[in-house]
Order: C-alpha cells, then sequence, then structure tokens
C-alpha cells in the first residue's frame, strides 16, 4: 500500500521509454498539486550552499561550536566578505545554515545528489 505521498508509474517495455517517462512527469505534477503535497526541499539547487550545509552537520556531530564552525569557514572563504567582519554575524550565518542541515537531514537529502534536475 503507498502511503499518502507517493505515487506509483508502470511503464511499457515495448514503447519508447521518452515519451513514458514525460507523460509521467506530467502525471507526477498535477497528482501532487491535486493532493496539495508540497516539496519539503527546496527545488533551487545550489551545490555550495548544500556544501557548507554538510559540513555543518559534520562539524556540528564533530562537537564544535558555532563560533569554531564560523572561524573555519570566514578562514575557508565560504562566506562572503560581509560576514567576514563580523564573527557575530558568521556565528548567526552557521546557526541558520544548521537549522536548513536538519530539515535537510529530516526529509532525505541524499535525494539532492542523485536527482536530475
Amino acid at each position: 500500500m503507498l502511503e499518502r505521498h507517493h505515487l506509483a508509474f508502470v511503464f511499457d517495455l515495448r514503447l519508447p521509454l521518452e515519451q513514458q517517462l514525460e507523460l509521467a512527469r506530467i502525471q507526477f505534477v498535477e497528482e501532487r498539486d491535486r493532493r496539495k503535497i508540497k516539496s519539503p526541499i527546496p527545488r533551487r539547487k545550489r551545490p555550495a550552499a548544500l556544501a557548507r550545509y554538510l559540513r555543518v552537520i559534520d562539524a556540528k556531530h564533530a562537537g564544535a561550536s558555532n563560533r569554531e564552525i564560523a572561524q573555519q569557514f570566514i578562514a575557508d572563504r565560504l562566506y562572503s566578505s560581509d560576514s567576514a567582519g563580523s564573527l557575530y554575524a558568521g556565528q548567526y550565518r552557521i546557526e541558520r545554515d544548521w537549522q536548513i542541515a536538519r530539515q535537510l537531514v529530516a526529509h532525505g537529502y541524499l535525494g539532492l545528489a542523485y536527482s536530475s534536475r
């Protein structure tokens, strides 16, 4: 039994795959809209931001403080020069990145690495 947020498709091996994939994509969007299901992961991909979120996850799990992470990110130039002037601003950004990182973990961030869009 599929859950409310799941959808299954059947493909005919005798027919061209490209046409079936396009039809499945259209049906997917229509069904998602009909069920009013929102994607928990932002659609816009930002590989640099994703890498930063993963680094925050690693650092937090290693026991680093926001201050330590911010100092390293400023040294590595992961934050723009406006944040580099203020360690406090860097710590604030770490907290925001940590919140986003936790959402990615909770909603299956690995799907981002393997999706085609």
